[in-house]
C-alpha cells in the first residue's frame, strides 16, 4: 500500500466531519518553545526575522513571544520595530528595500511602549503590533506566497538581564533559509541598532540561531487560508532535519495545491518536553491572547506524561481530562478541533512492558470518534511496528530513528495524514467575482 493510501484509509473514517472555512486573516508562527536565553546588558541587540507566508497580504501585524526559565530572567525589555516586504533573501543582504515603521505592540488590555515576561517557568507570553498596511512584493525566487523581514532592536530599561527568545541553546534554524518548499525563515542578531537600516547586518558579522522576540506574523490574505495550528510536545513541535517543521508544514504545503487554490498556513505551538497539563495551558494561553486559528491540531497524549516507567490507568485518565479541557476552550472559541493519538516509544526509551496496553486502548477509543461523525489522525497505528516479548509495540526504525521522535520518515507518513484530513474537512472552493 502506498503511503499516500495508508494515510487515507487510516485519517479520513467520518462520513460528516466539521467543515473548516477558510479566513482572509491568516496567522503564521515558526515555533512555540521560548527557551533561549540571551543576555541584554546596556547594548541594544537588533534581531532580524525573515518568514515567509503561504499567501500573497495586504498588511501585517507583528506576533511577539517572551518567556522565562527562571525569576531572574522576568524582565521587561523595549522595542523599535521595522518591516519591509521582499523578493528575495538576496535583497535584505544587499539593502534593496525599505523599512516600514511598526507601531507598539498591542496586549489585550491596551497598548503599551514595553513587553511583560512571561508569569512563569516553561510558559510564554504573546504581544501583537498595531497593523501596518505593507503589500508584499512577487517573490523574485520562484516561490509563491509572500516574503516579510522585521527587525526588532531590543533594549532593558533597568540596564541589563536576560530576555528569553524563541528556540534553545542548542537548537540551529540555518538551513531553513534554503527550505525547498519556499516557506523561509532566518532569525539573526548583532550589537547595536539597526531596525532602522539596514547598514552592518550581514551573515558575516551577525550572530546566527540565537533566538528571535518575533514568533510570526498575522497577515490580512489576498485570498483565503486555512490557518492550522499545532500545540503538543517534540512531536508536534518537530526533530527532523528542518527543526520544527515536524509534520504540520508539509501537510500544509501539499495541501496548499487543490484546484480552489486555497493557501494552507501551518503556526507550530509545540513545545519539547512539554506534558499534556503544559500542552493545555499553552491552548488556554493561546485562545486567551486572541489566536483564532481556522483549525487546531492537538495531541490525545504524550510520552513525557509516562517518562518514569510502566503507564497508569491514572496517567490516562490526567490525560482524557487534559484533552477535554483544552478541546472545551478551543471549541468555546469557535475553532474546530483533530486530535492525533499518542505515539508508540522505543522500550530503550522508555520502558512501558505490558502497560502500553493501555496507551493502544486509549488510541483505540479515540480512534472510534470517526464512527460518530468526528475526525482523528491516528499517527500511533501509522508508526506502530509488531510488538516485543513484553507486548510495547516497537516504531519502525527508519520511521523513529531515536525511539522517540518522528524522523523525517515518519514525519512523511503523518504529514500525509494530516493532509488527508485537511483535503476532507476543508471548504476550498474557488473564489468567485461579480462583475
Amino acid at each position: 500500500m502506498s503511503i499516500d493510501s495508508l494515510a487515507r484509509a487510516l485519517a479520513v473514517r467520518a462520513a460528516m466531519p466539521a467543515l473548516v472555512r477558510p479566513q482572509r486573516v491568516a496567522t503564521r508562527i515558526f515555533g512555540g518553545r521560548i527557551y533561549n536565553v540571551r543576555p541584554v546588558t546596556t547594548d541594544v541587540v537588533t534581531y532580524e526575522t525573515l518568514i515567509a507566508f503561504a499567501a500573497p497580504a495586504e498588511a501585517i501585524r507583528v506576533l511577539f513571544a517572551f518567556g522565562q526559565t527562571v525569576a531572574g530572567d522576568a524582565v521587561t525589555p523595549r522595542a523599535t520595530v521595522t518591516a519591509a516586504s521582499v523578493a528575495s533573501i538576496g535583497q535584505i543582504q544587499a539593502g534593496e528595500t525599505v523599512l516600514v515603521p511598526v507601531p507598539d505592540c498591542v496586549p489585550s488590555g491596551g497598548t503599551i511602549p514595553q513587553f511583560a515576561p512571561a508569569g512563569a517557568a516553561g510558559r510564554r507570553v504573546f504581544y501583537r503590533s498595531a497593523w501596518v498596511s505593507l503589500p508584499s512584493v512577487p517573490r523574485g525566487d520562484g516561490h509563491g506566497g509572500a516574503l516579510y523581514a522585521v527587525r526588532t532592536s531590543l533594549s532593558l530599561a533597568d540596564g541589563g538581564g536576560n530576555v528569553v527568545l524563541l528556540g534553545n541553546g542548542t537548537d540551529r534554524f540555518d538551513n531553513w533559509d534554503a527550505h525547498p518548499s519556499g516557506r523561509l525563515f532566518r532569525m539573526r542578531s548583532k550589537i547595536g541598532v539597526s531596525a532602522t537600516n539596514w547598514a552592518g547586518m550581514t551573515d558575516a558579522n551577525s550572530i546566527a540561531a540565537t533566538g528571535s522576540p518575533v514568533v510570526g506574523l498575522e497577515y490580512l490574505a489576498r485570498g483565503k487560508v486555512v490557518s492550522v495550528m499545532g500545540f503538543g510536545d517534540s512531536i508536534a513541535e518537530g526533530r527532523g532535519t528542518y527543526l520544527n517543521e515536524g509534520f504540520g508544514l508539509p501537510a500544509c504545503v501539499a495541501a496548499s495545491r487543490n484546484p480552489g487554490g486555497i493557501a494552507f498556513e501551518w503556526s507550530n505551538l509545540g513545545w519539547s518536553g512539554h506534558a499534556m497539563a503544559q500542552t493545555t495551558e499553552q491552548v488556554q494561553a493561546a485562545i486567551a491572547f486572541g489566536l483564532r486559528p481556522s483549525l487546531a491540531v492537538v495531541p490525545l497524549g504524550s510520552p513525557n506524561n509516562a517518562s518514569g516507567g510502566a503507564i497508569t490507568p491514572a496517567q490516562v485518565g490526567a490525560m482524557r481530562l487534559q484533552v477535554a479541557e483544552a478541546t472545551a476552550a478551543l471549541e468555546r472559541a469557535g475553532v474546530p478541533v483533530l486530535p492525533f493519538t499518542w505515539a508508540p516509544t522505543d522500550p530503550r526509551i522508555r520502558a512501558y512492558g505490558a502497560s502500553d496496553a493501555l496507551r493502544r486502548a486509549y488510541g483505540a477509543d479515540a480512534a472510534a470518534m470517526a464512527r460518530g461523525g468526528g475526525m482523528v489522525c491516528d499517527f500511533a497505528e501509522a508508526l506502530s511496528g509488531p510488538p516485543d516479548a513484553q507486548g510495547q509495540s516497537v516504531p519502525p526504525a527508519n520511521l523513529m530513528p531515536d525511539g522517540i521522535h518522528p524522523g523525517d520518515a515518519g514525519n512523511a507518513i503523518l504529514a500525509n495524514l494530516l493532509r488527508a484530513a485537511l483535503d476532507r474537512m476543508a471548504d476550498c472552493r474557488p473564489g468567485y467575482r461579480a462583475a
